[in-house]
């Protein structure tokens, strides 16, 4: 059994949706009391006088979570409990060399913006074990491996770059675990 871990910082998002008329509701208060928005949509109490008594109540688009590529992450590749091989996040990005070290494949959707309607990201920085990958093979190669980068609608607003998945020989790998604590919270508009 081998199995992959990523620790270090992690990102959780929501991209949302309301209605540009409850928006300007929000954006109302919000500049009459000096508010930044984490202090508006955190703010259960006010969001539930509006109708929304918590996230699912905002029209969601997407959600998803990532290891961010930054100094500070590393990957671990362990076999049999003993600690085989340690990446650091930034080597899977590294233009450093001739060529890319790791297969990297890059999300490139487009979120659909309505008419009508302001679209925005609840964010939130996590840190701990962010993924845990197991695979039943003891001998493979990291040419294997396909590292899934980033949410291009949300990785362009915050200019952050992230892992979302590992694909092994094509196929997704399951995330076994997470044992992550919240760091803080951030709400971003996404422009069209």
């Amino acid at each position: 059994m081998t199995v992959i871990n990523l620790f270090g910082e992690g990102i959780r998002y929501h991209i949302c949706r309301v209605p540009i008329d409850e928006f300007h509701i929000m954006e109302k208060y919000r500049l009459q009391h000096s508010l930044d928005w984490e202090h508006v949509i955190f703010d259960l109490e006010l969001m539930s006088s509006w109708g929304y008594s918590n996230l699912d109540n905002f029209h969601m688009i997407h959600s998803g979570n990532g290891w961010l590529i930054n100094e500070k992450n590393f990957l671990e590749i362990r076999r049999k409990g003993k600690k085989r091989r340690k990446i650091k996040s930034l080597e899977l990005i590294s233009n450093s060399n001739l060529f890319n070290l790791y297969n990297l494949d890059e999300d490139r959707s487009d979120l659909d913006f309505e008419k009508g309607s302001v679209v925005f990201a609840i964010v939130q920085i996590e840190t701990g074990l962010v993924f845990k990958y197991q695979l039943d093979k003891q001998n493979f190669s990291l040419n294997d491996f396909t590292f899934c980068k980033n949410y291009q609608p949300l990785s362009l607003s915050l200019q952050e770059n992230w892992i979302t998945n590992i694909k092994y020989l094509g196929k997704d790998l399951i995330n076994s675990m997470q044992d992550t604590l919240i760091r803080s919270n951030r709400v971003y508009l996404i422009k069209d």
